[in-house]
């Protein structure tokens, strides 16, 4: 389960992720969230940082404690690292969560925090979020950048020995949100050597950019975690025309077993199979959901290559419209409430 400012989203089986997104309104918030399959959003343990007040807000990091044990290692205004242990199978790794200045002196004092770490060479290091850095020019759709900045910001990824984990999809992960929008990518998703041998599947997808002038950001990463099938009984069914009959019709049909309790069993695993497949011709507000994020998704990239016409754009923000009130009916059905 992953949460990306207050929507739901499923994620596949066999992946530990990780998600950064970043918001440039008033208050400016980088949100990691680090889980497993198969948790519902009430066993999620959040921890809230809030480093700074005012134009630029803090960092949000929330990992799932069943799944790790998390311990805060160092706290500055513009990045958090935190140690992770997977109650699993002792496995340690780190992750170092940023937010890069835009102006001086503090973004040399971020550079120097960032060329700073130390990581020896058997470390599982995972370092992402918003640098406010790009390493090349052509990380831009305009002319223009500060040559000066992609070399100190070069020199330091260098230093370290990260290796980049390339964002699949998209060439640019920022928009001033104009007509003729300034595009940058100032997200980025570093590991250190090791991690490579360890988690050599590991892959950043973008995903649908709804509300944010940033485009929010998946790092998938290989497991082993076992697949439980189990059947879960929604209660809008009863709502629904077609229910009464399926049960009628699947519980009627004879079961032959050598003893009652036997029959009722056989029963029961028959009638779970039978609303299993009725209930896949329901309508899936999720699924919905999902076929906008594809088409915000699509119409995002397809701004990278070139500016979008009008009609275009007014699809798009209709589409986000319609996104967020199918989240807002989930979360009325579910009745899950916003954090405020």
């Amino acid at each position: 389960m992953q949460l990306v400012s207050g929507t739901q989203y499923e994620i596949r089986l066999k992946k530990v992720c990780a998600q950064s997104f970043a918001s440039r309104r008033r208050k400016k918030n980088i949100l990691i969230m680090l889980s497993s399959e198969n948790l519902l959003p009430s066993v999620l343990i959040l921890l809230i940082l809030c480093l700074r007040l005012g134009a630029s807000g803090g960092i949000l990091v929330g990992w799932n404690s069943s799944i790790f044990r998390g311990q805060v290692l160092n706290k500055k205004q513009f990045g958090i690292t935190l140690s992770f242990t997977s109650v699993h199978n002792m496995d340690t790794w780190r992750l170092t969560t940023v937010y890069g200045p835009c102006a001086e002196p503090d973004r040399s004092e971020f550079i120097n925090w960032f060329r700073g770490h130390l990581i020896t060479d058997s470390d599982n290091w995972l370092f992402l979020g918003d640098f406010n850095f790009y390493r090349s020019l052509q990380n831009r759709n305009k002319p223009g950048g500060n040559l000066s900045d992609t070399l100190i910001f070069n020199d330091a990824i260098g230093h370290l020995g990260l290796i980049e984990l390339q964002l699949k999809g998209r060439a640019f992960t920022w928009s001033n949100m104009q007509q003729d929008p300034l595009l940058e990518q100032l997200d980025w998703f570093f590991t250190s050597p090791n991690w490579t041998l360890d988690y050599p599947n590991t892959e950043v997808l973008p995903m649908a950019k709804i509300t944010s002038d940033h485009i929010p950001c998946k790092v998938a990463i290989g497991t082993n975690i076992p697949r439980s099938n189990i059947f879960r009984f929604e209660n809008f069914w009863v709502e629904h025309a077609g229910f009464l009959d399926t049960v009628q019709n699947q519980w009627t049909i004879s079961q032959q077993q050598s003893s009652a309790s036997r029959t009722i069993s056989s029963k029961l695993k028959a009638l779970r199979s039978a609303l299993k497949t009725w209930s896949r011709g329901l309508s899936n507000l999720s699924l919905l959901i999902a076929n906008c994020n594809k088409v915000i998704l699509f119409l995002d990239a397809l701004e990278d290559r070139r500016f979008l016409y009008n009609p275009e754009l007014n699809l798009r923000i209709m589409i986000k419209k319609i996104s967020l009130l199918l989240c807002c009916i989930i979360r009325m059905s579910t009745g899950e409430t916003d954090i405020q």
